[in-house]
């Protein structure tokens, strides 16, 4: 039995053949061209900011790089038996300070690493145009002008977790002075980095007060936000004070943001000793939260366990670790 084909039913089946053809090629391109722009926006989405390179490091845990354009240091103490889960606390000095001489400085080490928390100390560098030779941070908003110190913090936590394989789930960053200017910087800028942050005598650019944000992406995760003061620092005062060419915000409107931004809700206070106390807000719906530790008579000066009556290094680990998911 044969079946016959008209010339014009094979034209008929030729033309969609074709269009079949064309539609298959087409759906093939889109679909390679949907993929390519995935991976690129994959790649933007990676390498949005910079990297370590040329790393080198020591028995000791200096390590020295290039970041930026510009040699960069910092030192890592690994305690005995640390693994993935081991948290990180980075420890930024103040300025014209060193990595080194905030070791010594805050003795935090030993007690931290019994903790097993892995320590980090990123050194700061003079200006990036030369104009100051003094070691510091970079506290404006700014990442274009001067050193990018934010940038900097990014990659060495980038770099601990992906190459030292610390970090992974936990991360703190603490600073004192200048440090704890960067501290507040960085909360601001790159909330998903740390899941605690610290700030031992320091407070927000106006640089950074100015540009903040006043409404917080729900994607956001919770942080918990330390603030350590003392009543008669001149240095970093608590009211609003000329520092760095601009007037910084008085100590309670930092409060009162924080409170409004983390959308907390509730209220308690402990006293830590006899001229400190600490009052803590928090959410009823969120781990977020915003403490405060005040000194009596305290100035701007590492507290010192001696002579505020309590132990700050505990409490700061207290704090972390509660922080922590």
């Amino acid at each position: 039995m044969s079946i016959c084909i008209s010339s014009k039913q094979d034209s008929i089946f030729r033309r969609e053949l074709h269009r079949f053809s064309l539609l298959t090629r087409l759906t093939s391109l889109i679909f390679a061209s949907l993929i390519l722009i995935l991976s690129l926006v994959g790649c933007s989405v990676k390498n949005q900011y910079k990297e370590l390179e040329n790393v080198i490091y020591d028995s000791e845990g200096n390590y020295e790089c290039l970041f930026d354009g510009r040699t960069r240091r910092f030192v890592v103490v690994v305690p005995a038996g640390a693994t993935s889960d081991s948290p990180l606390l980075f420890m930024l000095h103040g300025a014209s300070g060193t990595s080194d001489g905030f070791m010594l400085q805050t003795d935090m080490n030993e007690v931290a690493s019994d903790r097993g928390f892995v320590l980090v100390y990123p050194q700061g560098v003079g200006e990036k145009e030369g104009t100051s030779s003094a070691m510091g941070w970079n506290n404006n908003l700014s990442s274009e002008e001067g050193n990018d110190d934010v940038g900097f913090i990014t990659a060495i936590a980038q770099y601990i977790e992906d190459i030292l394989g610390y970090g992974k789930t936990s991360r703190a960053l603490l600073g004192f002075s200048n440090g704890g200017f960067l501290a507040y910087r960085i909360a601001i800028e790159r909330p998903e980095l740390f899941d605690a942050i610290i700030s031992v005598c320091g407070t927000i650019m106006p640089s950074v007060w100015d540009e903040k944000s006043n409404s917080r992406d729900s994607n956001d995760p919770p942080i918990s936000i330390l603030q350590i003061n003392g009543t008669e620092d001149d240095v970093v005062p608590l009211d609003d004070a000329s520092i760095y060419g601009g007037r910084t915000p008085h100590m309670d409107k930092i409060i009162e943001y924080w409170i409004d931004f983390l959308d907390l809700d509730q209220e308690s206070a402990i006293s830590l000793s006899d001229i400190v106390t600490a009052t803590t807000y928090y959410s009823s719906t969120s781990r977020n939260r915003f403490t405060y530790v005040l000194i009596d008579g305290g100035r701007h000066s590492w507290p010192d366990s001696s002579s505020v009556g309590f132990d700050v290094r505990t409490f700061i680990l207290d704090y972390c670790e509660s922080s922590f998911s």
